[in-house]
């Protein structure tokens, strides 16, 4: 798949003619070498492996087609990743490290029993998605309800559920009250497309979602030990002028694009808060 990329980005360099116009061209791609969820020791697959020496060779032919096309002195290369999720599987049980199991499912039922009990008969709890539970917002404006006290009620609830770390409203988390980085949460959540309350489960719990979508079970339930890492993620940056060094010290994810910014000699974006790295 990352091969059937590479020569479609490679045609597509071609035939835009990118790095020839008066403007910028800007040519984004993705490629995945995500491990076989289903194998047992997906980290150390043989296929993994060769998936690495296939995609450093695509990418050393994605870069010289672009260099080809543009010129070495006026393209601009950024190759970054995506943080790995920490591992999903429970520590052995020998090593009798505490834990527990909070089901989505039974969250989503006891919640719904408790605003059935406040606000009378419903289905109030809609859904779960990637920790956030999603009301019934058309039963709310049925009953003509206050959306931000029922939303208030139910993380009230949900936290005092056993394996809970802390439950957020949207309406905390819009106006920085959530968290203990509540800029970061707000500026990370989509509002138009979020639910009601974000749910974090503590660290060493196992995340079982189970829960219904619209009626229908899911065919296989999805589970994940919580746990808190530091993300990290390498960034390659290739560039006229700039000399080829490594810099050791951490750097701010938000300090990325003011430095490609630069490099490209165009203004960075208006919601930019850090500055450019200093190369």
């Amino acid at each position: 798949m990352n091969s059937e990329v590479t020569s479609m980005a490679i045609d597509l360099i071609g035939t835009m003619k990118l790095g020839q116009h008066d403007g910028v061209d800007v040519l984004s791609i993705a490629y995945t070498l995500k491990p076989y969820e289903g194998g047992k020791n997906p980290d150390n697959r043989f296929e993994l492996i060769d998936s690495y020496y296939r995609l450093d060779s695509d990418l050393a032919r994605l870069i010289k087609a672009a260099e080809k096309q543009a010129g070495a002195n006026r393209s601009v290369v950024m190759i970054t990743g995506t943080p790995p999720p920490s591992r999903t599987r429970r520590d052995d049980p020998r090593w009798m490290i505490p834990y527990g199991e909070f089901s989505t499912r039974k969250a989503m039922s006891l919640l719904n029993v408790y605003l059935i009990a406040l606000h009378g008969n419903g289905e109030w709890v809609q859904a779960y998605s990637d920790g956030w539970f999603y009301l019934n917002d058309k039963l709310i404006e049925e009953r003509k309800a206050d959306a931000k006290a029922m939303r208030s009620e139910a993380a009230d609830f949900l936290s005092r559920m056993a394996g809970v770390k802390a439950v957020h409203t949207s309406d905390d988390i819009r106006h920085g009250r959530a968290g203990a980085n509540p800029e970061a949460l707000r500026r990370n959540t989509h509002f138009s497309t979020s639910g009601d309350m974000l749910l974090e489960v503590l660290p060493g719990w196992q995340l079982v979602d189970d829960s219904n979508v619209h009626g229908i079970a899911q065919t296989s339930k999805y589970e994940k030990v919580q746990r808190e890492t530091t993300t990290t993620a390498p960034v390659i940056i290739m560039a006229p002028g700039v000399d080829a060094r490594k810099i050791h010290t951490p750097v701010d994810i938000r300090m990325v694009t003011p430095t490609v910014c630069r490099l490209l000699r165009i203004r960075s974006p208006n919601a930019a808060s850090l500055p450019a790295i200093n190369l």
